[in-house]
């Protein structure tokens, strides 16, 4: 990884062979890894990368930029919240069933140095007017990211409603340790 960093280094335009990879979930260790040693060095731009990430409408750019901050690179606060704000915005208004929507769930239960994220989550599982698949994917990434008894508050107020698939995903939730 050392090496294609070094082949890269300050090429704006050598990133763009490495989105790709990133993208796709064999190469996408490999690509974070790359991208994490490429930003460490003074003088890079992570920021202008991760804005390109967002510019797309690619939702699997934006989920690698969230990716990218959950694996702790270092972006501007104000990317940060712009990726968060993405990622919410996507797993909120796209259908609950699909893989995408599962992976933004994903990457946000990752985003452990954002405290604004368990707190939307939070929002997320109790808000009434979002579909219940939504609702159910925001508690499980609220317990990966928080657990606790307001996760356990959380499961209760959806139990009494739930029933079919969504009833057997909360009852993995009850019944973790």
């Amino acid at each position: 990884a050392l090496s294609r960093v070094y082949a890269m280094w300050g090429r704006f335009g050598a990133f763009v062979p490495w989105v790709p990879r990133g993208l796709r979930g064999p190469g996408r260790a490999f690509a974070l890894f790359t991208i994490a040693l490429w930003a460490e060095r003074p003088g890079h731009d992570i920021g202008a990368v991760v804005d390109r990430l967002l510019s797309s409408s690619d939702p699997r750019r934006f989920l690698f930029a969230g990716r990218l901050i959950a694996e702790g690179v270092s972006v501007p606060e104000n990317i940060a919240i712009r990726v968060i704000d993405r990622l919410f915005a996507f797993v909120r208004n796209t259908n609950g069933n699909s893989g995408l929507s599962q992976e933004g769930f994903e990457v946000l239960s990752a985003l452990f140095d954002y405290p604004t994220v368990p707190a939307r989550l939070d929002a997320l599982t109790s808000d009434t007017k979002v579909r219940w698949s939504c609702r159910v994917s925001a508690l499980e990434a609220f317990e990966r990211l928080r657990g606790g008894k307001r996760a356990q508050l959380l499961l209760a107020a959806l139990l009494p409603s739930a029933y079919g698939k969504a009833l057997h995903r909360l009852a993995r939730l009850a019944v973790r340790p």
